[in-house]
């Protein structure tokens, strides 16, 4: 099963462009937002220009077909851009389920601008790092246990958003996502099929790769937009 996909989200040059208007919003405590007693970070307020930046992550992230492909999104929360200076963390914990099916972390800062502040999930029984590089995505399962390292030097700079999925069940998840890689290949290396009578084409691997996969939207997507709202 996959439990993450990293992604390039946005161009280095973007990130700048999104991260110089920090300096003119509102900050709190993100500790005020809930979650674990001892997460020490600071969160954008959602007033001024809050809206036109959190409509920046949610345009490029409809335009994402890894995204798209990997999760089956129908709908992606506001976004929570935060702020964690040294001596910030966040320990270990569950993201709440009513939140969505996969959580999102967007880095907006290169992992040499701070020390600590990985992000650390809990896969298959062990712990990984990541800290990836300005503009990268990690996109993971929202039952995965994780934590955020105490920063130790300079500042850890993200963006985070939950996403729901049209599939409510993670195996139906998987044979949708398995479906869709068959249908692309059939898609690249496929026969033409233009010339089979109706006989043949209602028994092609193709015709009924497609049969199933509509199959299974009808049976069990939740009938809502396709695309990320």
């Amino acid at each position: 099963m996959d439990n993450f996909i990293i992604i390039d989200l946005f161009e280095k040059v973007e990130v700048d462009e999104l991260v110089s208007q920090f300096g003119n919003c509102s900050w709190r405590s993100g500790s005020v937002n809930g979650g674990h007693p001892y997460k020490l970070n600071a969160e954008m307020l959602r007033e001024g220009l809050y809206s036109t930046l959190d409509q920046k992550i949610a345009d490029t992230c409809v335009k994402s077909k890894e995204i798209t492909d990997f999760t089956f999104a129908t709908s992606l929360t506001s976004t929570i851009f935060s702020r964690t200076g040294v001596g910030g963390q966040y320990p270990l914990h569950n993201d709440a389920g009513s939140l969505g099916h996969y959580s999102m972390t967007t880095f907006l800062c290169e992992p040499d601008e701070y020390d600590g502040g990985e992000l650390n999930l809990c896969l298959n029984g062990s712990i990984e790092k990541f800290k990836l590089e300005k503009g990268k995505s990690i996109v993971y399962s929202t039952g995965v246990p994780h934590s955020v390292g105490k920063v130790t030097k300079g500042e850890r700079i993200v963006a985070v958003n939950w996403i729901v999925s049209g599939y409510a069940d993670q195996d139906i998840r998987n044979c949708m996502r398995n479906l869709g890689k068959m249908m692309s290949y059939y898609d690249k290396f496929g026969e033409d099929t233009s010339e089979l009578s109706y006989e043949e084409m209602m028994n092609h691997p193709h015709f009924l790769l497609q049969n199933t996969i509509a199959g299974f939207e009808r049976r069990f997507h939740t009938n809502k937009s396709r695309g990320i709202e």
